[in-house]
């Protein structure tokens, strides 16, 4: 059993591993399965042909071709103790050059090959700390933190901004309601109970047309109110603070009735301490659901907005042509830290809230 449960975590936590050593991983490795680097790599092998540039060529590649339609094959590992290339000529005849190091740094073969069609193979020798730092490094999260054409920290403080009050507002709400419908009565209180309840079976994209179209209506694209407002009405979070609002004893009421407190206290100094878990698991949800949302935070911002989240300046780093996916992993990382954060603080209320009522007295 045990072994079980620590197979299904490490399944359930590779993502977050990906992730996180994407992030740490130099350009061009990101989507590699390679985690332990190597101190001897072997690349290769790489075509030449008669008056053309290298076939297959990689980025650290310096082989070219010359004006007299010779190659001078090079390797640009500033950290290497040493490379080889093994080169096959057309006859199939093979030898080993070592190359030796340019004032620039670059692993260079010091005679041309003549024109011809070849192939060779990279051989790169590293120590230990050298392989290290040609496959991870921190770069990537310095270039999201200082990117002037990425402004990442305005990101992250809009999606906060806009998770937090969705949050704060949508718990203050369905408090009150779940309030009401738990221990008050009022004319219709149950048709109008499951009505609400019947809207949950609905789907959340069905909601999406009308609700674009009343936000455009009150003018609030590129506004925070556009982000917040249509989201603060949550079914299920009323449904769940009226089922643990309706276990409390109404003896609690009746006797702050009569020592003067007013409706305002009672909720404020009796409801909300005694619901605390569920507020705290309403706001956890909440604030998630919002932080990571990327379709509505799309559709009712312009690319010229001041409020675009996190979600939406993720998709940034995906291009026509290429993806820088170790950039956008490091940015993710940075996103992910919040959630962290908050399930920290609001762990203890969590575990109460998710396993009330599971005892029994």
């Amino acid at each position: 059993m045990f072994l079980c449960l620590v197979l299904g975590t490490i399944f359930v936590l590779f993502p977050f591993f990906w992730m996180t050593a994407t992030s740490l991983k130099v350009e061009g490795k990101g989507m590699t399965f390679e985690f332990i680097p190597k101190r001897v790599e072997v690349l290769g092998p790489f075509k030449l042909q008669v008056g053309t540039a290298p076939e297959g060529k990689m980025k650290n590649d310096l082989t070219e071709l010359t004006s007299d339609s010779s190659f001078t094959i090079g390797w640009s590992a500033p950290e290497a103790d040493g490379i080889t290339f093994e080169i096959t000529d057309q006859d199939g005849n093979k030898k080993i050059e070592s190359p030796s190091l340019n004032k620039d740094k670059n692993w260079i073969v010091a005679n041309s090959l003549p024109s011809g069609n070849y192939s060779y193979q990279v051989t790169i020798n590293r120590s230990w700390s050298a392989a290290w730092h040609s496959l991870y490094t921190l770069e990537n999260f310095r270039k999201i933190a200082l990117n002037p054409n990425y402004p990442f920290l305005k990101f992250l403080r809009n999606s906060f901004m806009v998770a937090f009050s969705t949050a704060f507002l949508t718990v203050v709400l369905c408090a009150l309601a779940a309030y009401v419908f738990a221990k008050k009565e009022f004319p219709g209180k149950q048709v109008l109970f499951w009505t609400f309840m019947s809207a949950m079976m609905i789907p959340g994209m069905m909601f999406m047309v009308p609700q674009f179209a009343l936000v455009t209506r009150f003018g609030w694209i590129n506004t925070i109110f556009g982000l917040v407002v249509p989201h603060l009405a949550n079914v299920f979070g009323i449904f769940m603070l009226r089922q643990m609002m309706i276990g409390i004893p109404d003896s609690l009421f009746e006797a702050a009735r009569m020592d003067g407190a007013s409706e305002a206290t009672i909720f404020y100094r009796i409801v909300v301490p005694l619901v605390m878990p569920s507020l705290a698991i309403l706001f956890l949800l909440t604030f998630v659901g919002q932080w990571n949302n990327f379709l509505w935070q799309l559709l009712v911002n312009t690319p010229e907005s001041d409020l675009i989240t996190l979600p939406v300046g993720l998709a940034m780093f995906r291009g026509q042509y290429e993806t820088q996916w170790e950039q956008m992993m490091a940015a993710s990382c940075f996103s992910v830290m919040p959630i962290v954060i908050l399930f920290l603080f609001t762990q203890r209320y969590l575990i109460e809230g998710l396993t009330a009522g599971g005892v029994k007295e």
